[in-house]
């Protein structure tokens, strides 16, 4: 009877795990809005993301609908076509008026472009500002 009263009491407490981690694994609204530890611009026709390949440092603020580049470039939500994620970098694909137009952003540790990425895609696909 013991046994089968315990294999219940953590049967029941199992059930509650996975709804618990549910719960706790919902991401809410981005509370980082400006990275200033990054280089917008690549020359493509390099081989290799190295330091005489790069563009100069910027500063990149994700402000309402906008994603601010150097605190006057401008990209509405709207404008953008794809991101391109992948290595130290990624590549945002905007239109411009009548052109299609493509910025490089990097950095040199993975884990600060990677944290503009997701707020990138929550920005832009989850609809968060």
């Amino acid at each position: 009877m013991k046994k089968v009263f315990l294999f219940l009491l953590f049967y029941s407490l199992g059930w509650c795990v996975p709804v618990l981690a549910y719960e706790e694994a919902i991401i809410g609204a981005p509370t980082r809005r400006e990275w200033t530890d990054m280089w917008c611009g690549y020359q493509v026709e390099k081989d290799h993301y190295v330091r005489q390949h790069r563009g100069p440092e910027c500063v990149i603020e994700i402000r309402g609908d906008y994603l601010v580049v150097n605190r006057s470039g401008k990209i509405h939500r709207d404008q953008v076509v794809h991101l391109w994620g992948g290595g130290p970098g990624f590549l945002v694909t905007f239109n411009e008026g009548e052109e299609i137009r493509t910025i490089a952003f990097g950095t040199e540790h993975g884990s600060r472009s990677a944290s503009l990425w997701v707020m990138l895609n929550l920005w832009l696909y989850a609809g968060q500002q």
